[in-house]
């Protein structure tokens, strides 16, 4: 079917106006002592989002250490103080709606309420108090939604801005105020552990801190693994893996035996056979460090607990390849190949059948991820067919314990499997040979974020690394006051967040060889984005252009600047994020930037091509009554152009007047760019497949502007996508753009079904 596409590009001058309402307003500074409303309002935010605090509007440590953990995972600064920035991300990500302070709600109230003044509009204010600050002013006659009605104050939310307005002033309909459904948390099972297999559609499953689905995510699950079900429900189930426990969606977990010792289907080997009469003995015998106890006789499988060098272990099921066996009241699965038995050394078996065709050659231990988007795909074999076990994000540093021409065996967060080599970046170590199990890790992987009181290889690593470059600490093998303390100093000088904990940005600069020393002068750029202007933006694009890059020097981060950042990232080795952080910026100042004419590895010219849904698939459905109350922030959903027949993965990021989303990965962000064209505002038809697997139809841009919570997406901040609307609700609230969306989203139903819509 041949579909019409009328567009009309928005002038800049009316983008800009229409975003102006978002970019005036300010939160007030709430900082430790503060008390009131205004700081229940941050809590109860901060919960809805997964953070442990209690919502009692005083701002204590706990309120503080949450604070704190926020700005961490968001990239701000980390200070323990709610400014704007953090207050305006945080409301965003939570919903506005979350962020209004409570008031006993009172059964007799209403849903809506309409404006009615003496004269003139109604001040929208922070808190319940004439003195508060007034955030907007509500036009006479204006409806708002009312969360909570008392006898001087009401909380309401007015235009997705949650506020106070005085009682006296609304007129009321006859509805009463919704309460809130509880969370639909998980009923304990039996005594016994119980435990699942992960059955997704593709990908990996988000497990979250609370039973709901924009709580905060703890962790990735892979598809096709066990976990352990501490409580089961009809929606969320309680589980633990990998060190963490947390909720997953119940639907997406086969449920089998209590305590089943098999290993799962795919697992490469066999479980060892018990042999009657009495248990042998065996020593571990690695070539340093220790060795892992899993779970099953799977080298993927979850890691109990450790092992050291030397110790002598009760064999209670012996195999070829791997051992049963129990160590400190743990039961599991270790290596045949690294123990010592009483009658002899048992030969370690060949490796798997997919091993890769070359053995090392090089001495190479460490590699970068240096794809041409999104993520690389690990698998059980190596084989495109295999079965993924994970994705690892571009820039990550792997271990590759052997390397071959096409693919090399790697080790990732603890699991073992297979990558293609084109896609890796040597940069140096010793491999040991014949591919064994990840016993004998590289410390300067990262794998877990480092902090006071922490042991083990990592922490050894980090403190000798820093004595090298002149930090004032001494190797301790312990993450000590003085480890603290110099990882700080090392962030500073390197424009990290200088919060002392060392994770991932910090091991990636320490092994880097930028690494600035204790006695160089602190590295101090700023991170820019499509948010700012001025000398630093045109400095930024003045070095871009000298490279090559298409950019007009101009002092405004503007599209072709974030297009310029985004190619400079790509060829640099650098996270692709579109914003030009301190790294990049490095880079690009410090004159070791590769210039725009280094080649680059193009998505092929079918990726994302799809057939799309049947035309009897696609529904419409309304954004306030049929998809927002369904969805949540935090949540994937994929997006078809009719027009290209390509598709890609958005996120939702806040959901307002329309839902406010981003590309999953930097791979679909390529896939928009090449089915819209260059960035821009203009109005784009689309079908959307929600959550739920329903189509519907919508419209989106894909110009970046604001924030987004996805760094590595090459994106830099979040796009509009338009379900449909009441038509008088957009022209009251969105009188400009948000019509144009819902005139070209009808406009599309009816080239498409031959119906018209009236509302």
């Amino acid at each position: 079917m041949k579909h019409t596409r009328k567009l009309r590009l928005i002038p800049l001058l009316l983008a800009i106006i229409l975003l102006l309402p978002i970019a005036a307003q300010a939160y007030s500074k709430l900082e430790k002592g503060a008390q009131g409303p205004e700081v229940t309002a941050m809590q109860q935010a901060l919960r809805s989002l997964g953070y442990s605090v209690k919502a009692d509007g005083k701002y204590g440590a706990d309120t503080e250490d949450a604070v704190r953990s926020f700005q961490r995972q968001h990239g701000l600064t980390v200070d323990g103080v709610a400014g704007d920035k953090t207050l305006t991300l945080l409301y965003a990500l939570a919903g506005r709606e979350t962020a209004a302070p409570a008031i006993t709600p009172d059964p007799s109230g209403a849903v809506t309420a309409t404006v009615s003044t003496p004269g003139g509009p109604l001040n929208l204010r922070s808190a319940a108090s004439t003195s508060a600050r007034e955030i907007t002013a509500i036009p006479l006659g204006a409806q708002v939604t009312v969360l909570a009605r008392g006898d001087e104050w009401c909380s309401v939310i007015y235009q997705g801005t949650a506020g106070y307005v005085m009682t006296k002033f609304l007129r009321f309909s006859d509805a009463s105020v919704p309460t809130p459904a509880p969370a639909s948390t998980p009923t304990p099972g039996s005594s016994a552990t119980v435990q699942a297999f992960v059955v997704t559609g593709g990908g990996a499953l988000n497990l979250r801190a609370d039973a709901y689905g924009t709580a905060r995510v703890l962790t990735t699950i892979p598809n096709s693994v066990w976990i352990t079900v501490t409580a089961r429900g009809d929606v969320w189930s309680a589980v633990y893996y990998n060190g963490y426990s947390g909720y997953v969606m119940s639907r997406f977990l086969s449920f089998g035996a209590v305590t089943p010792t098999a290993a799962p289907t795919a697992a490469p080997t066999a479980a060892p056979t018990v042999r009657p009469g009495s248990a042998e003995t065996a020593y571990v015998t690695t070539t340093g460090g220790s060795l892992n106890l899993r779970q099953s006789p799977n080298g993927t499988a979850r890691v109990l607990t450790t092992i050291p060098n030397g110790t002598a272990l009760t064999i209670l099921a012996r195999g070829t390849t791997w051992c049963m066996t129990s160590y400190n009241g743990y039961s599991g699965y270790v290596m045949t190949s690294f123990l010592r038995f009483a009658g002899g050394i048992v030969q370690p078996t060949a490796a798997p059948t997919a091993v890769p065709t070359q053995k090392p050659a090089d001495g190479i231990v460490s590699a970068l991820v240096t794809t041409s988007g999104g993520a690389l795909n690990m698998r059980a074999e190596a084989s495109t067919t295999a079965r993924v076990l994970t994705t690892i994000p571009n820039a990550s540093v792997l271990s590759v314990s052997l390397r071959g021409t096409e693919w090399s065996r790697v080790i990732y967060n603890g699991m073992n499997g297979y990558v293609m080599t084109r896609y890796l970046t040597f940069i140096g170590g010793t491999v040991t040979p014949g591919g064994q199990e990840a016993e004998e890790d590289d410390p300067s992987v990262y794998t877990r974020t480092l902090k006071k009181g922490m042991t083990g290889a990592d922490v050894t690593w980090v403190q000798s690394r820093l004595v090298s470059l002149g930090y004032a600490l001494s190797v301790t093998d312990v993450y000590d006051d003085a480890t603290f303390s110099a990882v700080k100093k090392f962030q500073t000088q390197n424009a990290l967040t200088a919060d002392g904990y060392a994770g991932s940005q910090t091991f990636s600069v320490l092994k880097s060889g930028s690494a600035r020393r204790a006695d160089d002068s602190p590295l101090r750029y700023t991170s820019l984005s499509v948010n700012d202007s001025g000398s630093e933006v045109k400095q930024l694009q003045t070095d871009l252009k000298a490279l090559g890059y298409p950019v007009t020097v101009n002092g405004e981060y503007d599209v072709d600047t974030h297009n310029a950042v985004v190619a400079f990232q790509q060829r640099n080795s650098l996270v692709i994020s579109g914003i030009a952080d301190a790294l990049t910026r490095q880079a690009l100042h410090g004159g070791s930037g590769k210039p725009y004419s280094t080649p680059v590895t193009v998505l092929p010219a079918n990726e994302g091509r799809i057939d799309g849904p049947a035309v009897s698939e696609i529904k419409l459905l309304h954004w306030v009554r049929d998809i927002k109350p369904t969805v949540r922030a935090g949540q994937s959903f994929t997006v078809f152009d009719p027009n290209t027949n390509l598709s890609w993965k958005l996120v939702f990021y806040s959901l307002g007047r329309h839902a406010d989303s981003q590309p999953a990965t930097w791979r679909d962000t390529q896939i928009m760019n090449r089915s819209f064209g260059n960035t821009s505002w203009t109005i784009h038809p689309v079908y959307v497949q929600l959550p739920s697997g329903v189509w519907t139809i919508a419209t989106m841009h894909n110009r970046p502007h604001l924030y987004g919570s996805i760094q590595d997406n090459g994106f830099g901040g979040h796009l509009c996508v338009h379900f449909l609307r009441d038509m008088s609700e957009a022209q009251q609230n969105d009188p400009n753009y948000g019509v144009n969306n819902q005139v070209t989203l009808r406009n599309a139903w009816k080239a498409l079904t031959g119906e018209s819509v009236d509302y």
